[in-house]
């Protein structure tokens, strides 16, 4: 396929949602740029725009399509600041993914690469979803549990989240402070429902935990939390800067294997590029990053 300049044709009017905007902006005809649109859909085989009133919004298909574009229009960027010599400032869309739930772990890092580098637009991507890098949809991910194994990606340790068992002051004013060695089936717990029962605290949950002790359960870790955060029982919950917003509080203490480490991941495309590289030095100032 070598419709590259139909393409870009395409990512225009993806950004500007409209046909209008996107001739403006391309120095082309209206006519021109639906002539563009229409070959790109006759050579997929599929349509790529939703046409409403307010728009044109990408289809599935049109939404792996620009994240082609997008990544290819960041590599030709690259090049092009290496080929002029510039003095190194950052323009541009930097996108970054994760977990809502450890979102937070990253966030003083991004403020601080946007402050420094106020010319580069910083978007989260929070999915519980694995982002594919290789596509294009992002230039790092944030990602947990074990060491991720792709062959096309750069992975990088970060940190580990430690867990443990919180609840909120109206929980424990209601059914008192449980003790590691009782009997917890006068207890109500909420349950983070993992994949894998071998994990240190899943099997604390399967030995500790009767199953008609468990009031609501869920395989994401954050509506745990927020089902603890509303006094609804006991539930592993990670220990971030939210539990302390939310007020919950520390049943008993946890074991010294109750965590999950997390990777920074990039590809490796793009893992040399000046931006990912500013991102991690500023990552490295800003958390405890060990490389």
């Amino acid at each position: 396929m070598q419709n590259w300049t139909e393409i870009h044709t395409a990512f225009q009017v993806a950004e500007l949602k409209t046909i209008v905007a996107a001739a403006e902006a391309l120095g082309l005809h209206r006519a021109t740029v639906v002539r563009h649109i229409d070959t790109l859909e006759h050579e997929l085989g599929t349509k790529i725009f939703h046409r409403h009133r307010r728009g044109y919004e990408p289809t599935e298909a049109g939404q792996d399509l620009l994240h082609v574009a997008r990544a290819t229009q960041d590599l030709i960027n690259q090049l092009a600041a290496r080929t002029r010599n510039t003095s190194g400032d950052l323009t541009g869309d930097f996108i970054v993914t994760s977990h809502e739930h450890v979102a937070e772990l990253l966030m003083p890092a991004l403020a601080r690469f946007g402050s420094e580098n106020p010319k580069v637009h910083v978007q989260y991507l929070a999915s519980a979803d694995v982002v594919k890098l290789e596509y294009g949809a992002a230039h790092g991910a944030l990602r947990s549990g074990p060491k991720p194994s792709e062959p096309d990606n750069v992975v990088l340790p970060f940190t580990s989240l430690s867990l443990g068992l919180y609840a909120h002051p109206d929980y424990l004013e209601a059914h008192g402070q449980p003790e590691p060695s009782q009997d917890l089936r006068s207890h109500r717990f909420v349950c983070w429902d993992t994949q894998s029962r071998t994990l240190p605290f899943s099997v604390w949950f399967d030995e500790h935990v009767p199953e008609n002790s468990v009031v609501l359960s869920s395989r994401d870790l954050s509506v745990v939390e927020k089902a603890v955060s509303n006094a609804a029982g006991i539930g592993l919950v990670a220990e971030l800067p939210s539990i302390v917003r939310h007020g919950l509080q520390p049943v008993f203490p946890n074991p010294d294997d109750w965590h999950i480490p997390l990777w920074l991941v990039t590809h490796v495309d793009l893992h040399r590029s000046q931006k990912i590289q500013t991102f991690l030095d500023t990552l490295r100032r800003t958390s405890e990053m060990p490389v």
